[in-house]
């Protein structure tokens, strides 16, 4: 009887002393991932799950390398450990993996699969408590779509957590604002610097652009002008074809100084929507 005892206490000492050192591994690479230090933490996260391929805390761990390789902006990383997680891993840690891989697609700018991962959810998951999370990242896919409108539906739709309700009212005013955005017409900027060039540069306020733009082909004009009024048959030829390139030059220049105003004013209004976005998943871990 004795024996059986010391077997057994012998036993739980090392389960504990081992589930001690498991916990300082978690505990050490979440203090390097809270850090920032993302890569360090990786390697720590991974080095839990080799000597502890089936303890309790794997499915995390194999769930925050996929976080550390978001946080480190490296996509296809994440998106290959939360693919893995949601296989292995069953409950919260699956859904937060499914979720979270919609959430790095977004980061790869690749909105459409990033929402049907989304819908995914939803046909699976059409009473789980993370819904308004869903709508969240799901209506803040439509507004880097520019689907303004879109975004303001889903922002709707979020009616249960009171901190993302709260930011979903927020967002879905400043989406109101929308029709605001201060955009350049690009047929009216190509026709200005059509009858003048480097006018249309002006448009966009790009002063120095359209000040080199309109000395170029004035030189070019003036003398392709003079060689025609000479009848200076190689004058016209030296002169006339850059003046013809440099004008059309102008032209496709202007349209694309027109659709970078538009860009960079978009690009501004998003990212005050992003700066009032909060990460709806985070919390649920």
């Amino acid at each position: 009887m004795k024996k059986i005892v010391l077997i057994v206490m012998t036993a739980l000492a090392i389960y504990t002393v081992c589930s001690a050192e498991d916990l300082k591994l978690m505990t050490f690479a979440d203090s390097l991932y809270d850090s920032g230090d993302y890569y360090r933490a990786i390697t720590e996260y991974k080095r839990y799950i080799f000597y502890n391929p089936a303890g309790r805390d794997a499915g995390e761990a194999s769930y925050k390398i996929g976080l550390s390789y978001m946080a480190a902006e490296k996509w296809d990383g994440a998106i290959e450990a939360f693919e893995s997680t949601a296989l292995k891993s069953g409950g919260k840690i699956s859904e937060l993996s499914l979720l979270s891989e919609a959430s790095a697609f977004a980061g790869k700018k690749d909105y459409e699969y990033s929402d049907m991962l989304l819908m995914r959810y939803c046909a699976g998951h059409e009473k789980s408590g993370m819904m308004d999370a869903v709508y969240y990242m799901q209506a803040y896919n439509k507004v880097h779509e520019k689907k303004w409108a879109e975004a303001v539906e889903k922002f709707r739709m979020v009616n249960g957590n009171e901190e993302i309700r709260n930011s979903s009212i927020k967002v879905a005013e400043l989406l109101g604002k929308a029709s605001g955005i201060q955009e350049r017409n690009i047929i009216l900027g190509v026709g200005l610097s059509a009858v003048l060039p480097g006018s249309g540069y002006y448009y966009c306020g790009r002063w120095i652009d359209g000040s080199f733009s309109m000395a170029l082909n004035v030189y070019f004009m003036y003398n392709t002008y003079n060689a025609f009024a000479r009848r200076d048959g190689g004058m016209k030829l030296a002169y006339g074809l850059p003046a013809l390139v440099i004008y059309l030059a102008n032209l496709y220049g202007t349209a694309a100084a027109v659709n970078k105003f538009n860009g960079d004013e978009t690009g501004k209004f998003i990212k005050s929507a992003d700066d009032m976005r909060i990460d709806v998943l985070k919390s649920q871990f």
